[in-house]
Order: structure tokens, then sequence, then C-alpha cells
């Protein structure tokens, strides 16, 4: 009995713990730097750019100012955004990440590739109504390139692709394989010169 509980006690602290982290990074975020060759990319040529993903609504001090000052000193060519800027689990707010958008298209090109919660509203419509096409409408206003399983050249030597994946690649504890050649069928063949960015 002693053991049982003692056992208890111990996976009620981790459980207590992973929320606590998890708390803790929905309101910090961490910034990772890279620097990427390839015999693509011509000698001396760079290209910076800033990849966001997976913020789902949250606000960083007031308005995202730090996370927008972050990417102001590091002063992109681009923003690149992977999806999931917001979440769709019932409730599809917009203000957030429009309001995001906003201030990153005022300065930077933006790219933006779907996640799953921006698919969800859009297989979803019963549930959010016609809230995916506002969004894909307000994203063309500002300017964003919106990449649903489509690709862009960005400078001659730099293609962006977004794909949307199907639900069945999100489930949770049965998670599908991606088969041989799915990336290919939706957006074509890789360029076999140009350096590609998938999404």
């Amino acid at each position: 009995m002693i053991a049982i509980t003692a056992c208890a006690a111990a996976l009620a602290a981790v459980t207590v713990g992973l929320l606590l982290r998890s708390e803790y990074e929905k309101k910090h975020f961490v910034t990772d730097q890279y620097e990427i060759e390839s015999p693509k990319l011509p000698d001396g040529a760079a290209f910076r750019c800033v990849f966001l993903s997976d913020l789902h609504d949250n606000v960083y001090g007031t308005d995202n100012e730090p996370l927008v000052a972050a990417i102001r000193t590091f002063k992109p060519d681009a923003v690149l955004i992977g999806g999931d800027m917001m979440v769709s689990k019932g409730r599809g707010d917009l203000d957030i990440s429009l309001n995001l958008l906003r201030q990153l298209t005022a300065r930077y090109p933006v790219y933006y590739g779907n996640g799953n919660h921006e698919n969800r509203m859009n297989r979803e419509r019963d549930v959010y109504g016609d809230r995916y096409d506002i969004y894909v409408e307000e994203l063309k206003k500002m300017g964003v390139a919106y990449l649903p399983d489509t690709s862009v050249d960005v400078y001659p030597d730099i293609r962006i692709s977004g794909v949307d994946l199907e639900e069945r690649f999100y489930k949770k504890f049965s998670r599908a394989q991606m088969e041989e050649g799915y990336l290919e069928k939706r957006l074509g063949k890789a360029h076999t010169e140009k350096f590609q960015i998938l999404l």
C-alpha cells in the first residue's frame, strides 16, 4: 500500500510539473538561430528568415511587442509561418493572429502554410461557419503569400512551399505514416535546382 501511495504521489508531482512547464512555455518564447548552407544557394547569398509556428493565440507582453521586437532585431528578409497561429478547438477566434500578422506584414514579406487548426476551420464548417474564408481573405488583403498545397519562388534560388496535411496525420495515439510520394502528389516534384523550404 505504501508503494502504491508513493507511486501515485510521484505521478501527481510529475503531472503538476509538466502542467506548470506547459503554462510557462505558453507565455515565454525561445529564439534559436540556425545557419544553413546548401550548394543550391550561391556563395555569399543570404536569406534571413524568421519561422513562426504553433502560437495558438498566445500573446507575449502587450500586443505581442516582445515577439515583434525580437523579430525586428533579427532583421529578416521574410517571415515564414508554419500554421496553428490560432486555436480552433471550438473557438476559432482570429483577432490575435490577424493583429500579429498586420504588424508583421507592415515590415516584412510573410509566407503562410496551414497547420491543423487552420485546416480544421476549413473542414468543420458546421462548427466554424465561414471563419476560414474570412481568415484567408484577411491574409490576402495584407499581402500574405498564402500557400495551401502551393509553392512560390521567392528569389531566383529559393522556393517556399506549404502543404495541407490530411486530418489522419494529426490524430493522437494513432498517427498515420506518410506514404512515399505523398508530398509529391500534393505539391509536385521538389525543385532540383532551387533551395526549397517546406513550411
